[in-house]
């Protein structure tokens, strides 16, 4: 279960890395999402070909590489936005 779900949220990674430009601190979200993605092979295969194991290890250092990313990059957003006068 843990695999199929590891698999499917790089899947979903995968996809949501071409919502972002090749801007700034953009493209380092967009670089950190489209790597947890490309994992895909290696974590879904690796209960049949042990060896991914390894190579699946990385989704640790991807996988929250995007998510801290992603907060600064919203919170930088939203910062921004409420100091020019809208709010949330």
């Amino acid at each position: 279960m843990d695999i199929l779900g590891c698999s499917f949220m790089s899947v979903a990674t995968l996809f949501a890395a071409r919502v972002f430009t090749c801007k700034g601190l953009e493209r380092i979200v967009r670089l950190f999402l489209t790597a947890n993605g490309l994992l895909l092979p290696f974590i879904a295969l690796q209960m049949y070909v042990h060896w991914l194991i390894w190579v699946a290890a990385l989704w640790a250092v991807t996988f929250p590489g995007s998510t801290w990313s992603l907060a600064v990059l919203f919170r930088r957003a939203a910062t921004t936005e409420t100091s020019s006068g809208r709010s949330m």
